[in-house]
């Protein structure tokens, strides 16, 4: 294994004495450059390493409060005529009665009838955004859909 390409360059240059000045010079120049670079940057990057320690105290305090609020969102199930919405809605077909309770008790939903599908029919009927096709199939109203 051999020298890396230009090392050869490199020392050639430094035995010749304009050569090495040269190169020294620009060595220098470029230090400088680093050196003035860093002065302007360095309150930048002081000033950005601040703020994330401030915001990451911040967000350390907080996290406690929103972790509460969102365990306490979480625990709430559907309703069901949530539910029977959300079925519909990401269904993107018409569905029967009993399709759309599948769904809605797959997503957590309940019901204390003896009869569910009727709990379920007459959800479907209140809600305003859901249509009955013919076949008794459910969707979307029309004019809420958007893509096929």
């Amino acid at each position: 294994m051999g020298w890396p390409p230009g090392v050869g360059g490199l020392g050639i240059a430094l035995l010749v004495p304009q050569s090495r000045k040269f190169l020294i010079e620009a060595g220098k120049a470029a230090l400088d450059s680093l050196k003035k670079i860093g002065t302007k940057v360095g309150p930048v990057i002081g000033h950005t390493l601040h703020a994330a320690t401030k915001a990451g105290n911040e967000a350390s305090e907080n996290r406690p409060a929103l972790e509460k609020a969102l365990a306490k969102a979480l625990s709430h199930r559907l309703t069901l005529t949530q539910a029977v919405y959300r079925a519909c809605l990401l269904a993107r077909k018409p569905l029967s009665v009993e399709e759309i309770w599948a769904a809605a008790a797959r997503d957590g939903a309940r019901s204390r009838a003896k009869a569910p599908l009727g709990s379920v029919l007459r959800a479907l009927k209140r809600h305003p955004l859901l249509m009955v096709l013919p076949g008794d199939r459910w969707q979307i109203a029309a004019t809420l859909i958007t893509s096929p």
